[in-house]
């Protein structure tokens, strides 16, 4: 019935879109406040905009509750620069609103909800903003049918927010898709991601922030997102968007090729699950573990991500034979991620390798640090055994970042750990190294700083185990050792065509021209 007075007040008074500027007040008696503004209303219930609205501060503030706000297809615009965090529409403390058939851009927030329920956004368009939909501390709330696109930075974001249910929406081309962060017990079902640089992921501390109803009819890339809760022995499919193991164990994660998530693969209070031979990348996390322990991540590929593998109060993981390229960290371990085993992992080209962080008793052993801005970062953690690693042409090969004490080597004779810019000799020998003859040990420690050195550092990388130019292992440097490195020419470590044995000189974990140089330089040569 309002709906045909409104259509009727239109035609009798020809009733055309208008532009208004300032924020627009529906207040809590119902009145609209600037009265000229391009919003009606006979029973201050349904309000439709009937003009063009632009703004250089909010668009519409909502101070009343059970009413309906219609857009009718109109536009409301932000003009100037995004100063002071305006919104499309504001709604604080609101309940029982709904919001629908608008089109809002250019705004900080297109709708921001801030202590808000039973508040139900239906079919709006919300384009070019900073963040699309915001909601703070808001429950109970339905977001349906809505296209969000384009917008700098998020398209949904869900922040301490909780019993909301989220169906039919398209999000495309935004920074993120959909984000929620401790956000428990929300429903989604029939949402549409793509083309975001971040599509979708869930982040929280404690188990509950993870309890989520999240159904496979929501996509990725076209790609259902696999959401699964108190699983026990089962494999996720190969053609997952999205994949999060909550509450579960014995649950095998292998084959996948994912990128542009929060997470690609999220591990949330789960046990003795497998993450293994997938190609993730260009995501916040490549693997997240939070929380749990004893999982396996082993022969991933990880590239171009926040974090390749990040680690939060989650223990006596095996991390293994994975590979990290152009990561702004490869692995993060924080919060009492401790007794870790990392071993036989390439850090490649990266800000930081390893970044431990109140992280103590892991063992890191045989992994290659190369041509990293940092090799490992240590902030308060104590006692993890680092040894038999290959640190190469990083620009720091440690940093500690505060005091910390760890260890670098497992004594003498196992040694510890190559470093590239070790400017130490190797003519002594023996566990004080001041016995005659050497061996491959250098002469003097190692110092990282006060309260860490490597007291025996190795003077050979582990990567060539073999006498000088012997790709093969056999004894001899022969055309064998030169066919054998030729067909790994230009490989780095962890690529299919990766030879660790014609990898002979610096800079080790790439074969290039300086390894075919040395194997030449010791062709016909034997060894015992």
């Amino acid at each position: 019935m309002t709906a045909i007075l409104v259509g009727t007040l239109f035609m009798a008074f020809d009733v055309r879109p208008v532009e208004a500027r300032g924020a627009i007040y529906i207040r809590a008696d119902g009145s609209i406040d600037p009265p000229t503004s391009p919003i009606s209303s006979v029973d201050n219930a349904t309000y439709f905009v009937i003009g063009n609205i632009t703004s250089d501060a909010d668009g519409i503030v909502v101070q009343r509750d059970n009413i309906i706000i219609d857009g009718a297809g109109c536009t409301i615009q932000r003009t100037g620069v995004r100063a002071f965090y305006p919104s499309g529409i504001s709604l604080v403390k609101g309940n029982n609103v709904t919001i629908k058939n608008t089109r809002i851009e250019d705004f900080f927030f297109g709708i921001y909800l801030n202590s808000t329920s039973h508040i139900s956004i239906v079919g709006n368009s919300i384009t070019d903003n900073y963040n699309g939909i915001d909601l703070g501390f808001s429950s109970n709330n339905v977001i349906c049918g809505n296209h969000i696109t384009d917008n700098d930075n998020r398209g949904i974001l869900l922040v301490y927010s909780n019993d909301n249910a989220l169906n039919g929406n398209n999000v495309t081309s935004n920074f993120e898709g959909i984000s929620i962060i401790y956000s428990p017990n929300n429903y989604l079902a029939n949402n549409t991601l793509g083309g975001n640089a971040r599509n979708f992921g869930v982040l929280g501390e404690t188990k509950d922030d993870f309890l989520q109803n999240i159904e496979t009819s929501n996509t990725v890339e076209g790609r259902p997102i696999y959401y699964w809760i108190n699983r026990t022995a089962e494999v996720v499919p190969t053609n997952a968007g999205y994949v999060a193991i909550v509450d579960s164990r014995d649950v095998r994660v292998e084959g996948l090729n994912m990128s542009h998530n929060l997470q690609g693969i999220l591990l949330a209070y789960s046990v003795n699950s497998t993450v293994e031979d997938n190609k993730l990348a260009d995501s916040l996390y490549g693997v997240s573990l939070v929380g749990g322990g004893t999982n396996k991540v082993a022969n991933n590929s990880i590239a171009n991500s926040d974090y390749g593998v990040g680690l939060r109060y989650s223990t006596l993981n095996n991390l293994s034979g994975n590979t990290f390229s152009e990561n702004i960290r490869g692995m993060l371990l924080i919060y009492s991620s401790n007794n870790n085993s990392i071993t036989q992992n390439v850090f490649a080209e990266g800000s930081i390798g390893i970044d431990l962080v109140s992280a103590d008793f892991n063992s890191i052993s045989q992994n290659n640090f190369t041509r990293n801005q940092q090799g490992i970062m240590i902030d308060s953690s104590f006692d993890n055994m680092i040894y038999h690693n290959s640190f190469v042409y990083n620009s720091h090969q440690v940093y500690v970042y505060s005091q910390s004490a760890c260890i670098w080597d497992s004594g003498y004779p196992s040694g510890g750990n190559y470093w590239s810019d070790y400017a130490g000799v190797d003519v002594k020998s023996g566990p004080n190294q001041d016995l005659p003859g050497s061996d491959g040990i250098g002469d003097t420690p190692y110092v990282i700083d006060g309260s860490n050195q490597d007291n025996y550092p190795i003077m050979t990388s582990p990567e060539t185990p073999n006498g000088p130019g012997d790709v093969s292992g056999d004894g001899v440097v022969s055309i064998y050792d030169v066919v054998l490195a030729t067909a790994s020419y230009g490989s780095m470590q962890g690529s299919p065509a990766w030879n660790s044995g014609a990898d002979q000189a610096q800079p080790y974990g790439r074969i290039d021209i300086f390894d075919l140089v040395t194997i030449a330089s010791n062709y016909g040569k034997t060894y015992p």
